[in-house]
């Protein structure tokens, strides 16, 4: 299969653009996540956070997600949590990521799938909304979803004037 040369741009190259092997710079970059995981363990996202996550868990999964339900799962998912506080954006992409995990990994114990897995997405969602359907959640109709974590379901992070200043901005 051919794949043009910009894009066959792998981790290995840019550990060595970075001066380093693959394995020493996987390493670095999971102990730095790590890092800032430990040092943030004890954020906790703003009200409106948890209003847009639970907005954002909502359009992509079809499942009807309250505040109170974004709460329990940021709570049982911490990476999620601490991301959501520290970078106050849900059209983060690592933050939506971290949300997409929440909802999966809870329900199926399996990552959110990615366009590039060649899974039906249709048949994903049926069965994330049948397993939280057996765990008594509910259930948005399901034209509402917005399986790609692209931002087209038109769900909003609360703007920077709405929120108090961050300890954690870098």
């Amino acid at each position: 299969m051919w794949i043009p040369r910009v894009i066959s741009c792998t981790l290995a190259s840019l550990a060595e653009l970075a001066g380093g092997n693959d394995a020493a710079f996987r390493l670095r970059l999971r102990r730095e996540t790590a890092c800032f995981h430990y040092e943030l363990r004890d954020l906790e996202p703003e009200a409106l956070l948890i209003e847009a996550a639970a907005a954002f868990m909502s359009a992509i999964s079809g499942l009807l997600i309250g505040d109170e339900e974004a709460r329990a799962l940021l709570t049982l998912y911490p990476t999620a949590r601490i991301r959501l506080a520290a970078y106050r954006d849900t059209a983060d992409v690592e933050v939506r990521e971290a949300l997409a995990f929440c909802v999966a990994h809870f329900f199926l114990r399996c990552r959110w799938p990615s366009v590039h897995d060649r899974l039906d997405h249709d048949a994903f969602l049926a069965l994330l909304r049948d397993q939280a359907r057996l765990a008594g959640w509910r259930c948005a109709p399901p034209a509402a979803v917005d399986f790609l974590l692209d931002g087209s379901a038109g769900h909003e992070t609360p703007s920077e004037e709405s929120l108090p200043p961050s300890p954690t901005r870098r």
